[in-house]
């Protein structure tokens, strides 16, 4: 049964280490290689970098946490198996805070939104030219497309030609694209991360109730040995 239980334990564990590598290669290392340049939504980059450090660093703790849980089951003695219970659900508890209620709202397409409709604001209300230069970089045209300039019966930009050719997928588009990945990404981390605390939990306690079990089973025998003799 230990056998069993170390193997899927260590085949679990090499996905999950594949899981990080693969987030860090895609995901970590290319935005903070990218921080480096100037642009529009830094601070978005920035907050990107913090939640997926953060949460691979949580996965790989967790990790730790299941070699631990088998370690303790197996090496320390039976009431203090059963004191490591509460400590796995604060841990539970404290990654849930750290990770829905923290971590979470830091990544959001919504926020994203709000900063490219403040440029769009100030471009129509102060002529900030960083509305244009975000267009440029981009590639693309007004709010939800070049309609937004005839809304406000403005000139289209000549940033929003591409060769002559006109380009018509708006901004937030973009930006919607390039921001709900990696929000859906890290929602899928999150739930990784808790999942992992919970169904080590539930192990621990399973292994714990198979432990004390064979235990009375144990007395039970010498019991009726002893009233045997």
């Amino acid at each position: 049964m230990k056998n069993m239980i170390t193997t899927a334990i260590n085949y679990s564990l090499v996905v999950l280490l594949g899981c990080i590598v693969v987030v860090t290669v895609r995901i970590t290392l290319p935005s903070i290689l990218d921080y480096d340049e100037p642009s529009l939504f830094q601070q978005m980059k920035f907050n990107v970098i913090k939640v997926y450090i953060s949460l691979t660093a949580i996965i790989v703790l967790e990790v730790l946490l299941i070699y631990l849980s088998v370690s303790a089951m197996y090496m320390v003695s039976e009431w203090l198996s059963v004191l490591y219970v509460p400590l796995l659900i604060y841990a539970l508890h404290r990654t849930y805070a750290l990770c829905v209620v923290h971590l979470q709202p830091l990544i959001s397409g919504d926020d994203a939104n709000l900063l490219l409709l403040q440029y769009y604001q100030d471009y129509f209300e102060n002529d900030d030219p960083k509305w244009l230069d975000m267009q440029a970089k981009m590639g693309c045209c007004g709010l939800s497309g070049p309609q937004t300039y005839l809304d406000y019966l403005r000139k289209v930009p000549a940033v929003c030609y591409r060769q002559g050719v006109l380009v018509t997928r708006g901004c937030e588009y973009v930006v919607y694209d390039a921001f709900q990945g990696v929000h859906q990404l890290s929602k899928l981390l999150i739930w990784l991360a808790l999942g992992i605390e919970l169904v080590t939990l539930l192990l621990y306690m399973r292994l714990i109730i198979r432990k004390y079990r064979y235990l009375i089973c144990r007395i039970i025998v010498a019991y009726n040995d002893f009233k045997r003799y």
